[in-house]
């Protein structure tokens, strides 16, 4: 099952839901050492996110760069 494109509506993911949206339907243009964080883009829109690590909540964090 196909993860659905909505990397045109959003702009801000947190905690397991950033994480699976970014293994699920971004590709990966770069990684850090940790493994929840680095540049990612949408296959679909080319939008492009940066996921990184919250240091206030200890989570993982989507974020978009690219606003179209």
């Amino acid at each position: 099952m196909t993860t659905p494109c909505r990397c045109e509506i959003l702009n801000t993911l947190t905690g397991d839901i950033a994480r699976d949206y970014s293994n699920a339907h971004l590709e990966p243009e770069t990684a850090t050492r940790h493994r929840d964080e680095g540049r990612y883009r949408c296959p679909d829109t080319g939008v492009t996110w940066v996921l990184e690590h919250d240091r206030i909540n200890d989570a993982p964090r989507l974020r978009r760069t690219d606003h179209r």
